[in-house]
């Protein structure tokens, strides 16, 4: 059942179907439960970088539903049905929809939505405007149709919007990086490249972009930050292992410059200048962003990274 829904997942997704019928067969008789997998250690600094990786309950297990159905939430928040977006008209309704998305693996008592829509004292019509909001919902999600299937679920205990792994842009994205991963724990280093690299061609866009300054959704905004970045981290650890150290010390130039707090990703470039015969520019990454971190944010690099500037001077050629 899982190795059907990747397949039909690879229809949506960079690569075709071909790339996740080449995966099911690599990686799921070696992973089965490769929900469970930790973030492998793909180069010096992989440990300290945070590797959020998906619930459990976000890798296929059941049948997909017949109905062409996407929810993005990277981005502007969509609900598209049969090919075609269907309009989200309340703004109280779309703050309801990002947070049952948010709660995706629980049953969200109508209490909590009202807290966190509404606010910690809300006025004395929201649990009607909750009610409002509900039924615009259902509407949009077909659950008026007669047919008796409805992904909004209401009952007496609250709500639960039931959605598909294929049907959700986040947790195909989840998806994706838990297969690149696995990938790269078993060396197939190509093979994780490319899965990487689709990965990250769904987190083009910020996560629930309307919602930046909402204090409901600011867990899940930096949840899921800080798995793209990890995802980036671990593809550009990938090319490392490659040898491809030349091709991406333009990409790893400019990230460092723009975040230097990153400090994985300033080992990354040091270990790449060094591999491509360039220790005197290694060592001077470091130093440019040690004098960046001491300026702009009073701290100095961590040890790992001064450990490995200080392995560079010792050797002056290309480190492991």
């Amino acid at each position: 059942m899982w190795a059907e829904n990747l397949i039909r997942l690879g229809e949506r997704i960079s690569g075709g179907p071909s790339v996740w019928v080449r995966l099911v067969g690599a990686v799921q008789p070696l992973f089965p439960d490769a929900g469970d997998i930790e973030p492998s250690g793909l180069d010096a600094g992989h440990r300290d970088s945070p590797g959020v990786l998906a619930p459990e309950g976000s890798r296929p297990s059941a049948p997909l539903a017949g109905e062409d159905l996407m929810v993005t939430a990277l981005g502007t928040l969509t609900v598209t049905r049969e090919g075609q977006d269907v309009p989200i008209a309340k703004s109280k309704a779309r703050a309801v929809l990002a947070a049952l998305l948010i709660h995706r693996e629980s049953l969200v008592p109508a209490d909590i939505l009202i807290e966190e829509v509404w606010g910690a004292r809300p006025p004395d019509s929201a649990r009607h405007g909750l009610h409002v909001a509900i039924s615009s919902l259902r509407s949009v999600f077909g659950c008026h149709r007669g047919d008796g299937a409805c992904r909004l679920v209401s009952t007496p205990a609250g709500y639960h919007l039931d959605l598909e792994t294929d049907e959700f842009d986040v947790a195909i994205a989840e998806g994706l990086v838990r297969i690149a991963r696995a990938e790269a724990m078993n060396d197939h280093l190509v093979a994780s490249e490319s899965t990487f690299l689709a990965a990250e061609s769904w987190f083009r866009n910020p996560p629930y972009a309307e919602f930046t300054y909402d204090e409901f959704a600011q867990p899940e905004i930096r949840r899921i930050t800080e798995l793209h970045w990890g995802a980036r981290e671990d593809r550009i650890a990938v090319q490392i292992g490659l040898g491809r150290h030349q091709e991406i010390i333009p990409e790893l130039e400019g990230l460092v410059a723009k975040h230097p707090t990153r400090e994985r990703l300033l080992r990354q470039l040091m270990l790449a200048l060094c591999r491509s015969g360039r220790p005197a520019d290694a060592l001077g990454a470091f130093e440019e962003t040690r004098r960046t971190l001491d300026a702009e944010y009073g701290c100095p690099p961590g040890r790992e990274t001064v450990d490995l500037a200080e392995r560079i001077r010792r050797s002056g050629t290309a480190v492991s």
